[in-house]
């Protein structure tokens, strides 16, 4: 949270000011989206909190896909979108994201065998609200299994 000043009419309180809260930004679900031999598709959708009376822009969005090889994670993708306007209350974005599986080739084997593939989503999404631009990191871990809808 951060305190932003803000000039008031005379009849006002001097001196006061308008608590702006950091919005809540969680990642909801990560969705297979398509499956083939070249590429992997999955949709990142986040769920956006905007606790203030107003609202709020996102300026830039951005976030790495990762696996978990091992004990290594591995990078796969990266995710991004611009210019997101956020009213206050609760809302959800939805990012697709595609993997090129050559990235995926020295574990594919063992992915395909177990059936499941286990991702982190790092990310940041950077504010624009009057003037200030304020950094709000997210991160979540999930196991994605590797069937897709209807199949």
């Amino acid at each position: 949270m951060f305190w932003l000043p803000l000039t008031l009419p005379l009849d006002a309180v001097p001196c006061c000011g308008l608590f702006i809260k950091d919005p809540e930004i969680k990642v909801k679900n990560i969705a297979l989206m398509s499956l083939s031999l070249s590429s992997l598709s999955l949709d990142v959708t986040l769920a956006v909190t905007n606790p203030n009376l107003i609202g709020i822009t996102i300026k830039t969005l951005n976030f790495n896909v990762f696996y978990q090889d091992g004990e290594n994670w591995t990078y796969l993708t990266c995710g991004s979108q611009k210019d997101i306007a956020i009213s206050k209350g609760s809302c959800e974005i939805t990012i697709p994201v595609t993997v090129d599986n050559m990235k995926l080739m020295s574990a594919i084997v063992f992915i395909v065998a177990k059936g499941t593939i286990t991702l982190r989503i790092k990310g940041v999404a950077v504010l624009s609200l009057l003037g200030f631009s304020p950094k709000i990191p997210f991160m979540h871990v999930t196991t994605v299994p590797l069937k897709l809808p209807g199949a």
